[in-house]
């Protein structure tokens, strides 16, 4: 009987020893930081504080806390991913049937142009080519007469100089037609039109469209404006202090103005 209350007695005083020690401990802490000296690097916070914020004492660990850039910019294109129609030559706008926001396709007619002057461009370029059969016949036999001494130099050198400029002329005839995209075969076999087709350069999106049937679209205006967005890119503009913080591959969290995501 006495050994059993002997080892409760024992018992109970190493409990109050340890809940001293504890309390000690505790104590020292507290002491401890209420004599830290003060600096814009120390955080101090009360029991309850400690209490309410479920804080824990523990050892020094290091951790790596990530710095945020805040910064402005907008979602792009390339330059090759975007396309505005114009047109060389003046004309009447047909056949336009285009809504913003529908898909066109490269190659894709999206109207036509008709103007009487494209008749008399390949008709230019028709009567050109005729006269050239002649010029070049005459070129051929004034430089033979030149040769052997019976005509004058002179006549020989009109003549080729008429040849040479002939050639200029249906050259440049040639790419004029070129560039309103007529057929040159057919314009040699006198298959004249007034009209000339104009198609999609790119595939993508119709942004804009600022003409329509009817209309008159001079050279200097855009009818249609097309955007590709397969390749779309966000373009940031970043402070000078910032950019020895950026590195390939980082992590970009971006808002569209508006948008609540």
């Amino acid at each position: 009987m006495k050994n059993i209350f002997l080892f409760i007695l024992l018992l109970g005083l190493g409990l109050t020893a340890c809940q001293h020690n504890n309390a000690e401990e505790t104590q020292a802490v507290m002491t401890a930081a209420a004599g830290m000296p003060e600096d814009d690097n120390t955080v101090m916070v009360t029991q309850a504080q400690f209490e309410a914020g479920d804080m824990e004492l523990g050892q020094i660990t290091t951790m790596d806390f990530p710095r945020i850039i805040l910064t402005n910019g907008y979602i792009d294109v390339p330059p090759k991913s975007r396309a505005s129609v114009s047109v060389y030559y003046g004309g009447y706008v047909k056949g336009l049937d285009l809504l913003p926001g529908q898909w066109v396709r490269q190659g894709q007619l999206l109207f036509v142009l008709e103007n009487p002057d494209f008749v008399q461009m390949e008709q230019d370029y028709v009567e050109a080519k005729a006269q050239l059969a002649y010029l070049k016949s005459d070129y051929e036999r004034q430089k033979t007469l030149a040769e052997e001494q019976i005509a004058a130099q002179k006549n020989f050198l009109k003549a080729e100089s008429d040849y040479q400029v002939q050639q200029a002329r249906i050259e440049g005839l040639r790419k004029k037609l070129e560039l309103l995209g007529l057929n040159l075969e057919k314009v040699e076999a006198r298959e004249f039109t007034s009209r000339i087709n104009i198609y999609s350069p790119i595939s993508g999106f119709i942004t804009a469209v600022n003409t329509s049937s009817g209309s008159y679209l001079n050279t200097s205006d855009v009818a249609v404006e097309i955007t590709n967005t397969d390749h779309l890119h966000l373009e940031l503009e970043v402070f000078e202090k910032d950019v020895q913080s950026l590195r390939k591959g980082q992590k970009i969290t971006f808002r569209v103005p508006g948008s609540s995501t």
